[in-house]
């Protein structure tokens, strides 16, 4: 059994390639939450808010190639 994350967030500028990403992580059950933003500011905004580390993402899969 593999381990079960509780939040792995996307930021990535193609609204289509986070649908297929979300798609893809909730079909392998990897996460309790999968989060994604299409804009990088609100992003790094979700992040910034979490106060306790145990609601740190696993994983954040970022874009590094936005406009």
């Amino acid at each position: 059994m593999s381990e079960i994350y509780n939040l792995i967030v996307i930021i990535d500028d193609d609204v289509t390639n986070n649908l297929i990403c979300e798609s893809l992580l909730y079909s392998a059950k990897i996460a309790k939450t999968i989060k994604s933003f299409d804009n990088v500011e609100e992003g790094l905004a979700f992040i910034k808010k979490i106060q306790n580390q145990a609601d740190f993402p696993a994983v954040i899969f970022l874009d590094l190639n936005f406009p």
